[in-house]
């Protein structure tokens, strides 16, 4: 009689965590002490929480184990132009 396993269970994706504006500014401000929080509320929430995610990526040290995907709506390069006056 052969013995018959289960599939290894993969982890699929988290769950998103529900944070509040307040929260993700608190948690951003403590990985990035220098980002004011009038800086941080010129964003969009979805924009912050995809910068939280980045910062606790680079959080974990560097190695194979290490991932962050870019979102695809977000551009790998951006070039700043100035304004007349600035």
């Amino acid at each position: 009689m052969v013995a018959q396993h289960a599939p290894l269970a993969r982890p699929g994706p988290p769950a998103p965590t529900l944070l509040t504006r307040s929260q993700m500014v608190e948690r951003i401000q403590t990985l990035n002490p220098t980002a004011s929080a009038s800086y941080l509320e010129a964003f969009s929430a979805r924009h912050l929480l995809t910068y939280l995610e980045h910062l606790t990526a680079s959080q974990e040290p560097r190695g194979r184990s290490a991932r962050w995907a870019r979102p695809d709506d977000s551009p790998a390069l951006l070039r700043w132009v100035p304004r007349d006056g600035d």
